[in-house]
């Protein structure tokens, strides 16, 4: 066979994206011509090569220089990436594996801790039950009314000249006393304005009905048997008025107030109770003869219906302790992803064998 006529040896395996054979002496060798010397000294190229770059050859004895076609480099291109992206999902399996596994165990543990978080809060006390049983002479400054309470709708709270809250527990006298006056204290509790105004001069007058004894058991009138509930009535402190307030003083504790009454336009009896040590002005609800007819009346006894709390943010939709978290967490989702990532690459492994 004439060697002038034999076909020109097989180029070199190509590797790389952009290199290809140099079509005047077969070699890979052709480097990309770029910058301002882009397509210097070429003519336009023909319409049928499409898109094209201006290339050179860099081989021994070729002097090769003009514009290649790019469609291959891109076949080529498409090529190597296919080819180590192959190789790198193969050196990642096995830890593909192993994160799938870790991400099983992330969220095994992330849905037991929320779980056991949601026990532990469903189980837990509730804010209730906590002050009921706190020691004697504590104090609990209270709760938030609740949003469905008529005191705690807008209008009410812009007339209010204290804030409003619920379920005190007083256990230190003197530690915050009142900052108001009278006026403001039943002006917040919307008592009846003919009521108002008779404690209001009352007490500006110095004028009290009686003279009371506080203590864990009752509120006790001097010179008579009549008792009052020590729960369940509103009382003022700082700049606030707590509703159904409880007394919880040291044992063996009392403190003296002044009684003052007036009467409504239907001639219903209020009561209020200013104490010496504080001045924290209090509405009390009716008296009896005894302390054990007061405990079978209930809470609050004849308090104004506006003064009784029907569910605390400590008791009922709104609290936020009986919430049962959601394991949603950022790591939580992570591991989810994980873990379905190691099952995915377990199962194409698997297809591939």
């Amino acid at each position: 066979m004439d060697p002038v006529s034999s076909p020109p040896p097989a180029p070199p395996r190509r590797t790389g994206i952009l290199k290809r054979p140099c079509p005047h002496c077969g070699q890979v060798s052709l480097r990309r011509v770029g910058g301002r010397r882009k397509g210097e000294g070429l003519s336009a190229p023909r319409a049928g090569y499409g898109r094209v770059t201006h290339m050179r050859c860099t081989a021994e004895g070729c002097g090769f220089e003009g514009w290649v076609p790019r469609r291959a480099n891109r076949r080529r291109a498409a090529w190597w990436t296919r080819r180590r992206v192959r190789r790198l999902a193969v050196a990642l399996r096995p830890l593909a594996r192993a994160a799938g596994l870790l991400g099983l165990i992330g969220l095994g543990a992330s849905v037991g801790a929320a779980v056991g978080s949601a026990w532990e809060r469903a189980h837990a006390p509730t804010p209730a039950e906590v002050r009921a049983v706190l020691p004697p002479g504590e104090y609990h400054d209270g709760d938030p009314l609740p949003a469905a309470h008529p005191l705690a709708q807008p209008a009410a709270v812009a007339a209010a000249p204290l804030d409003l809250r619920g379920a005190c527990v007083w256990g230190r006298p003197g530690r915050n006393p009142y900052r108001g006056s009278v006026s403001e204290a039943l002006r917040s509790a919307k008592l009846p304005a003919a009521a108002q105004a008779q404690i209001v001069a009352k007490v500006a007058a110095k004028r009290p009905d009686g003279r009371l004894v506080i203590a864990n058991d009752g509120i006790r009138e001097e010179g008579s048997t009549r008792v009052f509930a020590a729960s369940g009535f509103a009382m003022t402190y700082g700049r606030t008025l707590c509703l159904e307030t409880r007394v919880n003083f040291p044992a063996g504790h009392s403190e003296a107030a002044d009684l003052y009454e007036a009467q409504d336009e239907r001639g219903r009896r209020v009561s209020v109770m200013v104490p010496d040590v504080c001045g924290n002005v209090s509405v009390i609800g009716g008296s009896s003869s005894s302390s054990e007819e007061l405990r079978l009346r209930g809470l609050g006894g004849a308090m104004p219906s506006q003064l009784k709390l029907t569910t605390l943010v400590g008791g009922g939709e709104d609290d936020p302790a009986h919430a049962v978290p959601a394991p949603g967490t950022l790591a939580c989702v992570l591991a989810g992803l994980l873990a379905w990532a190691g099952v995915r690459w377990r199962r194409r492994g698997r297809a591939v064998r």
